[in-house]
C-alpha cells in the first residue's frame, strides 16, 4: 500500500489525480527548464601543475599561490581551506597588503646581504 499522502493514479487519495495529470503533461520527474550554459571568455590563468585547469582558488593554509580545483580536490592542497579568488580578493585585502609589505622588506634584506657579500 502507498503512503496515504502520496498522489495515487486514478483519482484516489488526498491529492486526487495529480500524478495522472503530471504524467499526461510530461512533467513527472522533470526539472524546471534551465538555460543552456554560456561559454565565458577565458579570463583565468592556467594552473602550472594542471595547465588545462584555471587558477580559481586561494589556499588559506599555504597563503602562497592561487590553485586550481584539481589541486584542491586531489593535489597538494587537498583538505586545505580555500576561498574562491574573487571572494579572497574581497575578504583579504589587508592580508594582501601585509604580504606585499613583507615581500618588500625581504627584498631590501636580500639586497643588503648581497651588497655585503660583494664587499
Amino acid at each position: 500500500r502507498l503512503h496515504p499522502l502520496l498522489p495515487i493514479p486514478g483519482g484516489e487519495g488526498p491529492l486526487g489525480g495529480l500524478l495522472d495529470a503530471a504524467a499526461a503533461t510530461g512533467t513527472v520527474g522533470a526539472s524546471p527548464r534551465r538555460p543552456e550554459p554560456v561559454p565565458l571568455p577565458r579570463r583565468f590563468l592556467g594552473c602550472p601543475v594542471h595547465p588545462e585547469e584555471p587558477l580559481q582558488f586561494f589556499c588559506l593554509k599555504c597563503q602562497c599561490e592561487c590553485v586550481c580545483a584539481e589541486c584542491v580536490l586531489n593535489g597538494d592542497h587537498r583538505g586545505h581551506d580555500v576561498l574562491n579568488v574573487r571572494e579572497a580578493v574581497r575578504r583579504l585585502p589587508e592580508r594582501a597588503a601585509e604580504l606585499a609589505a613583507a615581500a618588500r622588506l625581504r627584498a631590501e634584506e636580500i639586497g643588503g646581504v648581497a651588497e655585503r657579500v660583494r664587499e
